[in-house]
């Protein structure tokens, strides 16, 4: 969203003129998360918003209670008009109270911050003394809605005091789907955590039944397909489920002891040409040592159905057990490889992801103390590595887990975040509501996730508009996927390297809509380029090749430090036209491709890193006796390698974690990046661990995979930004598990660095 004052907004902004209130008032972005007690402040400014047609647009309204209390403040929004009188009506506007929830684990300090959205019907609310209370505004846009300008007014109340202002809406000319251009399986867990906060109703009763169904479908509404339909596949009822078209996708019950059942079902759903919506999903995140057994158990399911779906969450693994086995491949986000995940849709399998307790930052996570672009921005790095499905364990955990006794309790829902250890948020996206036949209550997260849905099928639209064009132009070596690379690296150039803007987000959705429009009514061109969009290092040259319509017009211009000029193409006579510059700060490139009173614009991005990369080695083989002596042993015997310096590690399987590790003297606050360079002489793959230990404690979840006889560069993020030499890591471990069936690995480097390094697993 943006904030800027329409051309017509002025003479409708009225501000009261009266004495100041105990308190403030301000709008903003949905994705600046803004705690309770937070100094802020900000404008009550005009709102502008653009949307598709069948698309919400969220933003929150701000209350700042300055030294003395806001006693009776309240907002009132009515419905918006435009100039030749079409309405996007009062019901489609819903505004929702923020829920403050106490976070005293798992954060560097405790804070308070949004996450359960109330609903909020105009009733007054009070604000403490230097507290905050956000409403926020969610607006869907109608279907039938005509594109077209739509004027409003936000009206609020401090203290008997009323204020004004401007709420406006581009309604663009494009129509987002029912049906989801990706599929899910966010899962409501049924019985003890479903029913948690409503003891009077007994699991399987025609009430817990309603309740689910009831958080089925407010799932759907959020283009987030749930796993299991409320009913039976094979029942009468299903078809009002399976017809749905939110529905895209849902999971196939397997039971090992009933296979005449399952083929059934699966025969039922081919008849009715739905098979391939939906997918087995009976095992979870298997060990290395347990991939026969999956293999075993999926070439059963495969021979009661060849043409069903089988669903693993796995990493990539580089096992040739798995890789004939599995339909859908699901890694976790820290697990996902582009390289590997491509080549396994070459073969004809989907891929999906998930994320869950880990990986936690920098990577982005639906976690509560997470910023409020992280759960937005997962579905455009979704989009770029083109992973087709979303996994997520639960929305509903409701109940809180007990490692020690490895069970669930009751939890304190509206005061304890962490329902599951080492998390906040983790495994709930909804709060119950008080009456269990009214709607469940969604957290910021939820909105902000389906924010990033629509966002996902906006991209999925502007690969069917590029396919359009690149077939109109006549280009063999482009995809729609690499365009949607492309612009996508301008916000994320990794899975752990992306904007917390959120206007740097906002302007790249603009764009992408200007595109598709630009798509839709002008002449054809494709436009590819040296590189990507966002981040290019210093002194690079970055040529753009433009393949236009026959007969049309194209003029480059370029906006950089020191004004704007016009680029001319190499051979005015060539096809296509070849365009170079070096950007020397921001550099924002227009191409306009014009035919026949007919113009497309399109817009490049592009900004230069002026850093340069330092570089820490702390693991080298240049002097074999002295890097020996560093090493700690546990569990782990030395191996030669032939015509080298280096020794290998071969981890002994006598012990649950077999650990190398080694301390780094000097001084790492500076490094924000650790680069490790690995081999495999095995036959199998090798699967490992890297741990950071420092002076606040120790960080996991760093996964080493190698491929049988191959390398791998692999990094990952070290310290945090600003990282004081009394906080920083100060030594590693590389450890196996007792589980891992391939024992030897050779470290062939570490190093840290200042700059993301390139690596396998940071494209």
């Amino acid at each position: 969203m943006r904030f800027r004052l329409p051309v017509y907004a002025a003479a409708l902004a009225l501000f009261a003129a009266m004495p100041a209130p105990a308190g403030t008032v301000f709008v903003d972005n949905a994705m600046n998360k803004i705690g309770r007690d937070a100094p802020v402040g900000g404008a009550f400014k005009p709102v502008q918003l653009e949307a598709m047609r069948n698309e919400h647009e969220l933003f929150q309204i701000v209350f700042h209670a300055d030294e003395e209390p806001i006693d009776d403040a309240s907002v009132t929004i009515g419905e918006l008009e435009s100039p030749d009188g079409n309405r996007i009506p009062a019901e489609a506007i819903t505004l929702r109270r923020a829920h403050y929830i106490h976070l005293a684990q798992y954060v560097p300090e405790p804070v308070w911050l949004p996450d359960a959205l109330l609903p909020y019907h105009g009733e007054k609310l009070i604000v403490p003394p230097h507290q905050n209370q956000a409403i926020y505004v969610d607006i869907h846009v109608p279907a039938d809605t005509p594109p077209g300008d739509y004027l409003g007014s936000i009206q609020v109340t401090i203290d008997g005091q009323l204020k004004t202002t401007t709420l406006t809406i581009q309604v663009r000319n494009l129509l987002l789907d029912d049906t989801p251009t990706f599929q899910s399986a966010f899962a409501i867990w049924n019985d003890d955590q479903l029913l948690a906060p409503y003891p009077d109703i007994r699991p399987g009763s025609p009430e817990a039944r309603a309740l689910y169904e009831k958080l089925y479908w407010f799932m759907t509404d959020y283009r987030l397909p749930p796993d299991d339909l409320p009913v039976q596949l094979n029942s009468q009822e299903a078809d009002r489920f399976l017809n749905h078209p939110k529905v895209n996708s849902f999971r196939i019950p397997y039971n090992p002891d009933d296979p005449e059942g399952f083929q059934d079902v699966c025969n039922l759903l081919r008849e009715k040409g739905l098979l391939e919506r939906g997918y087995v999903y009976t095992i979870d995140e298997p060990t290395p040592d347990q991939y026969q057994f999956c293999a075993d158990y999926a070439k059963r399911i495969h021979e009661l159905a060849p043409d069903v779906r089988f669903l693993l969450t796995v990493d990539k693994g580089y096992n040739d057990t798995l890789k004939n086995s599995i339909d859908i491949w699901c890694p976790i986000l820290a697990g996902y490889d582009y390289d590997y995940f491509t080549e396994r849709r070459k073969d004809g399998n989907n891929v999906w992801w998930y994320t869950c307790v880990w990986p936690q930052k920098p990577y982005p996570t639906y976690l509560i103390n997470d910023d409020g672009v992280s759960p937005r921005i997962l579905e455009w790095m979704q989009a770029k590595y083109n992973v087709e499905g979303n996994l997520y364990w639960s929305v509903n955990i409701w109940r809180k887990y007990n490692a020690e006794k490895q069970a669930y309790e009751a939890r304190d829902i509206w005061n304890d975040p962490a329902a599951f250890p080492n998390a906040n948020g983790d495994g709930y996206l909804l709060y119950p509501a008080e009456d269990p036949t009214a709607e469940p209550i969604p957290t910021l997260r939820l909105e902000l996730i389906r924010q990033g849905n629509e966002d996902f099928d906006m991209l999925s639209m502007l690969k069917q508009a590029t396919r359009r064009a690149i077939q109109a132009v006549g280009i063999e070596d482009y995809t729609p996927e690499m365009r949607v690379y492309e612009l996508v690296n301008r916000i994320a150039d990794s899975m752990t390297s992306y904007t917390k803007d959120p206007e740097a987000l906002e302007q790249l959705r603009r764009d992408v809509l200007d595109e598709l429009e630009t798509l839709a009514a002008g002449p054809a061109a494709v436009i590819t380029a040296s590189v990507p969009e966002g981040i290019v290092v210093q002194d690079r040259e970055i040529s753009w090749s433009v393949y236009p319509e026959a007969g049309s017009t194209v003029t480059v211009t370029v906006e950089d430090e020191g004004g704007a000029e016009t680029l001319a193409p190499e051979n005015a006579e060539a096809r296509p036209l070849q365009f170079r510059y070096r950007p020397k700060r921001r550099a924002e490139l227009a191409i306009t491709v014009e035919k026949d009173g007919r113009s497309a614009d399109f817009r490049r991005r592009y900004r230069v890193n002026p850093n340069q990369d330092t570089v820490l080695p702390v693991l080298s083989w240049a002097k074999p006796e002295e890097q020996l002596k560093k090493f700690r042993l546990d569990h782990v015997k030395l191996f030669p390698i032939a015509g080298s310096a280096m020794q290998g590690f071969e981890f002994l399987p006598d012990i649950d974690y077999a650990f190398v590790r080694f301390d780094i003297p000097e001084d790492t606050s500076p490094y924000q990046w650790i680069l490790i360079n690995l081999a495999n002489p095995g036959d199998g793959t090798a699967v490992g661990g890297l741990n950071f230990y420092g002076p606040n404690g120790p960080k996991y979840g760093q996964n080493l995979m190698v491929k049988p006889h191959g390398k791998a560069s692999l990094a990952f993020p070290f310290n945090p930004p600003g990282a004081k030499p009394e906080d920083a890591y100060n030594e590693l471990g590389i450890w196996m598990h007792q589980s891992a069936v391939h024992r030897k690995l050779e470290v062939e480097s570490v190093s840290l660095h200042t700059q993301q390094p390139k690596a396998d697993n940071t494209r």
